[in-house]
């Protein structure tokens, strides 16, 4: 998808984040994130990459607001996220449409036939079976329980989805729906995605652009093909040659 032309939604500018520390720690603060900067345009899907630890994670908690960052992040619209444990994000007692009605009551919206169509809507977007919808968490599969969690998101009429390890607790051939899935939301939305994974060849198949994140820096950022096939960084050439690309 070209995005030349697109609006720019997240802009990321030196961004630093160390994680707080307890009143009693007198001890030096240690940078999760250094000097951060990104740059977003609406409908792109960028892949954030790199090895567990590098700040993939903290760094999207910062966009959406859990870690609270004072300056550094401008974003033009609604944020969403989705979570690597989509059972741990969702709440276990209530079914997936009991759960999708109070999003909509949080958004104030009232009248009955708004909320079905708005839920049906969805529904179909995210290719949730319907005759599954009065299921709880625990009767669904890993896919249909990831399918609820990016439904819950989109409900929250965002402009911009985290999705953290999307499909690495799936089977291979649900990995292939989901991020077919995820393409089509975009292309039928122009919703904004940023993919946290440390899979590189999820990355090539769902993304636009990537970024390279190592020890909380990102240290190579670009087209999905430029940084695949023409790496600039040593870093990067590393992940690449590990991944079999």
């Amino acid at each position: 998808m070209d995005n030349k032309d697109k609006a720019e939604i997240l802009r990321i500018d030196n961004l630093t984040y160390a994680y707080p520390k307890p009143f009693w720690d007198r001890s030096e603060s240690k940078n999760v994130l250094e000097g951060i900067n990104l740059s977003v345009k609406k409908g792109e899907i960028v892949g954030l990459a790199g090895e567990s630890g590098c700040g993939k994670s903290t760094l999207a908690k910062c966009i959406v607001g859990i870690n609270k960052v004072e300056a550094g992040i401008l974003c033009e619209c609604k944020r969403g996220m989705v979570f690597q444990n989509a059972y741990g994000s969702l709440n276990p007692y209530y079914s997936v449409k009991a759960q999708m009605m109070e999003v909509l009551k949080l958004r104030g919206i009232k009248d009955k036939n708004e909320k079905k169509m708005i839920i049906n809507d969805i529904l179909i977007k995210v290719k949730f079976p319907e005759e599954y919808i009065d299921y709880k968490p625990g009767e669904l599969s890993g896919g249909q329980r990831q399918r609820a969690a990016i439904a819950l998101a989109l409900l929250s009429d965002i402009g911009l989805l985290i999705a953290d390890e999307p499909v690495s607790a799936l089977d291979v051939t649900i990995q292939a729906q989901i991020i077919e899935t995820l393409k089509q939301i975009r292309d039928e939305t122009d919703l904004t995605i940023i993919v946290i994974s440390h899979d590189l060849r999820t990355m090539y198949n769902l993304c636009d652009s990537i970024a390279i994140m190592k020890d909380g820096k990102i240290v190579e950022m670009g087209d999905k093909n430029k940084v695949y096939f023409k790496p600039e960084h040593e870093y990067t050439k590393l992940l690449i040659k590990s991944a079999f690309v």
